[in-house]
């Protein structure tokens, strides 16, 4: 599960009686030994893959404190979560995504044919 999804499914697995330790360790440990990747992610030890992030908050004294996320590490590369910029000794700021460029624009060319709809709300000016 990503996004916010993960985070529910932390919350849920500690209002179901988990400790916080517990639901990080299915979170990790147990999710890539499900997956039978063990050996390569999960946890991090030399020779295995590192991906990690760094909270403001600490999530073992409230499990909500695993979206407080301050800093994603991913294949070595240290960014921002705000901004998705990548930092460390200094800061590079990213190009624009896809859905930040012209607002859209690319999407506003008609394909084929089509309808248009209206559609009315009762009471709403």
């Amino acid at each position: 599960i990503q996004g916010l999804g993960a985070h529910w499914e932390l919350w849920m697995f500690v209002q179901g009686g988990a400790s916080p330790l517990q639901a990080i360790r299915n979170a990790t440990l147990n999710g890539a030994s499900y997956l039978g990747m063990d050996k390569e992610i999960g946890s991090l030890e030399v020779g295995k893959l590192g991906d990690l992030v760094v909270m403001d908050s600490n999530p073992l004294d409230d499990i909500r404190n695993s979206e407080k996320i301050k800093y994603v590490m991913v294949n070595g590369r240290l960014y921002d979560s705000m901004t998705m910029n990548e930092t460390g000794t200094r800061e590079k700021v990213r190009s624009k995504l896809w859905f930040e460029l012209d607002r859209g624009v690319a999407f506003s060319i008609p394909y084929k044919m089509s309808e248009t709809w209206t559609f009315t709300i009762p009471n709403c000016d």
